[in-house]
């Protein structure tokens, strides 16, 4: 048997009616007299439908045509937006009179204030020199005349 003929319910490979190793034979669904052309169409027809629903399982759907970044869910607004400003409390500042008496401003963080008598006091870490070439992260109440923004 040759140039693609063989027993009814089997589809011909181009080496003769059985299948090369380790595959199955593919039933021929066609009715007896079908044109192949229309076969190969109905068979390709159902592939791409299976194609489509095996992305994501459902049937085609594919976010409906629109890229993945203007895939958004519908309904409400989100619940708080954030705000204008930053929440943070913590300021970067400037320390003067570190522990370290260098006589010189070293950068530290702003973490609260708080209330001492009729002034205030910042809250602050920063890094100071303990011994040469050795340093040590302090945290302490600074009077706020200590303190300078960034």
């Amino acid at each position: 048997m040759s140039g693609g003929e063989g027993a009814p319910g089997t589809v011909v490979g181009p080496s003769g009616p059985d299948p090369p190793p380790g595959q199955q034979s593919v039933p021929d669904t066609r009715a007896e007299g079908a044109d192949s052309r229309t076969h190969i169409e109905q068979v390709f027809d159902s592939c791409a439908m299976l194609g489509s629903m095996a992305a994501g399982g459902m049937g085609g759907r594919r976010g409906h045509g629109l890229p993945i970044a203007q895939r958004v869910r519908a309904g409400p607004a989100s619940v708080a937006s954030p705000p204008s400003y930053d929440t943070c409390p913590a300021r970067h500042c400037w320390v003067t009179d570190a522990v370290d008496d260098f006589g010189v401003k070293r950068p530290g963080l702003l973490l609260e204030w708080r209330r001492a008598g009729e002034s205030w006091e910042g809250r602050v870490v920063y890094a100071v020199q303990l011994r040469a070439g050795r340093w040590a992260m302090v945290e302490e109440w600074v009077a706020e005349s200590q303190l300078t923004p960034l």
